[in-house]
Formats: structure tokens, C-alpha cells, sequence
């Protein structure tokens, strides 16, 4: 007498993947940070609400002005390649509709970070 095995159809494996979809936003921008070309000006303005923002072309020595007016009450991040950012200690949330001033000024591979928020 031969036996056969015969899958048990008791168990199955059910992998779900979350997806958040942004309307008019393609999925590879959604995660992607806004980016700040400081070759376009030393003083810029967003209507990008804070989040992850990515800055190129910082010149050492140099001081920048950053105006955000975000339509969420989040807390914006900085980066650039090869630098640290250093917040002040009561960096938080910006305020929701309002600008928030942000000044910025490279010294080395460090970026001393100041806010204003409110405006």
C-alpha cells in the first residue's frame, strides 16, 4: 500500500502589504524629502509643510533663510551630505498655516540650526 502526501489545506500563509497612496503623488515621491537648491538664493520660501528636507549646494561660511508654511503641524528635519545639524533645545513643531523662519549657518561639516516659529 503506498501512501501519498496531499497539502493539508488548513494552513495558509497570508502576507498583506501596507500601501499608502497619496493622491496626485507618485509612490517613489511619496517618502522623498524637499529638496533646497541654496545655489538659487541664500533666503527661500516653501509652501511645503515641514517634514524631511534635503539641502544641496551649502557653501561653508554661509548663513541661509528658510521660510516654511506648512498646511500640517509637524516638525521639519534637515540634512545635506556629510553635515550635522545641531537644533536648538527647544526646537518642536511649527505652527499649522503659519511661516516659520528658519536660519541656517555652516560652519565645517556642522550646521548650527535657529527657528522662529509663528509668523
Amino acid at each position: 500500500m503506498q501512501r501519498f502526501f496531499r497539502p493539508n489545506p488548513i494552513f495558509v500563509l497570508w502576507i498583506y502589504v501596507g500601501i499608502v497612496i497619496v493622491p496626485g503623488v507618485a509612490l517613489a515621491e511619496a517618502n522623498a524629502p524637499t529638496v533646497i537648491d541654496w545655489s538659487k538664493g541664500d533666503s527661500q520660501a516653501t509652501d511645503q509643510s515641514c517634514g524631511d528636507f534635503a539641502f544641496t549646494h551649502m557653501e561653508d561660511g554661509h548663513s541661509y533663510n528658510l521660510f516654511v508654511r506648512g498646511r500640517e503641524a509637524t516638525i521639519c528635519s534637515f540634512r545635506a551630505a556629510g553635515m550635522t545639524f545641531i537644533y536648538p533645545g527647544d526646537h518642536g513643531t511649527d505652527s499649522r498655516g503659519k511661516r516659520t523662519l528658519y536660519s541656517f549657518v555652516r560652519f565645517g561639516s556642522e550646521v548650527l540650526v535657529a527657528w522662529a516659529p509663528g509668523y
